[in-house]
């Protein structure tokens, strides 16, 4: 889940970007944040200013009224937000946003190379769909551990269907009854937002959904089987990297 610092990496980048070298208001800084898609919450927005100002980080203008603001380790409140302006990064902050780019870069890194998942949950997920989401992932994390292969394929199909579940509710749209996966996958990579990515992508990758929706039939995960398939651990371990980089995929930014 998104915190200060990464309000703070996005401060930084708005205002290195902008006319100006300062936030002028409240509104504008849950602007900064929405449009990161960190937040649309004002009360968490201020908790993460107060936190910045705290940590020397952001400083602010004067106050519009003589009550003091919280003191360090004490929460702001979205009133607290709109009562300074000028809200701009001191060199400590900028320092701070630049390591904290690095860092989620390195981490985006790792996750491109397998060496680690993705987080998959958004900030604009209920916790009943978060849940949805981390119930088929914490399965195939277990089952590969166990190195359980057969599980690990019946999980990692279950995760790109609830990834495309999510991301269709999330636009505004409901799956059809008894729709294919790879009919599912398209409909929610067509709710996507528009962040630059190839159109032709989604058709592209609906072809991998296929296959695993394939393979996940062929082992009989999640069915009843008087026998089950061998299935090579590499082939679980593949079958698990395309599930997550599908559901993060179709999960939006």
């Amino acid at each position: 889940m998104p915190n200060h610092l990464d309000f703070l990496a996005a401060l930084d980048d708005a205002t290195r970007a902008a006319d100006r070298a300062y936030v002028m208001s409240g509104q504008a800084m849950v602007e900064v944040a929405r449009h990161a898609r960190l937040s649309t919450d004002w009360d968490e927005v201020a908790r993460w200013t107060g936190e910045l100002v705290a940590e020397g980080y952001v400083l602010h203008g004067p106050k519009s009224d003589t009550r003091p603001l919280p003191p360090p380790g004490v929460s702001w409140m979205s009133h607290d937000l709109s009562r300074v302006a000028d809200y701009r990064l001191t060199g400590n902050g900028r320092q701070e946003a630049q390591r904290t780019r690095e860092h989620a870069r390195r981490e985006r890194t790792d996750t491109a190379l397998g060496l680690r998942y993705p987080q998959l949950a958004r900030p604009w997920m209920s916790d009943a769909q978060a849940r949805a989401i981390a119930e088929p992932l914490d399965r195939l994390r277990d089952a590969l551990d166990a190195g359980r292969p057969v599980p690990a394929i019946g999980a990692a199909k279950d995760l790109v269907e609830a990834a495309c579940k999510v991301a269709m509710h999330h636009g505004g749209k409901e799956p059809a009854s008894g729709e294919s996966l790879t009919s599912l996958f398209k409909a929610a990579a067509a709710v996507l937002p528009d962040t630059g990515h190839d159109e032709q992508l989604g058709r592209r990758l609906a072809s991998v959904v296929h296959q695993l929706g394939e393979l996940r039939n062929a082992t009989g995960a999640g069915h009843g089987q008087a026998t089950l398939t061998d299935v090579p651990a590499g082939d679980a371990r593949l079958a698990a990297a395309a599930a997550v980089a599908l559901a993060d995929f179709v999960l939006g930014e």
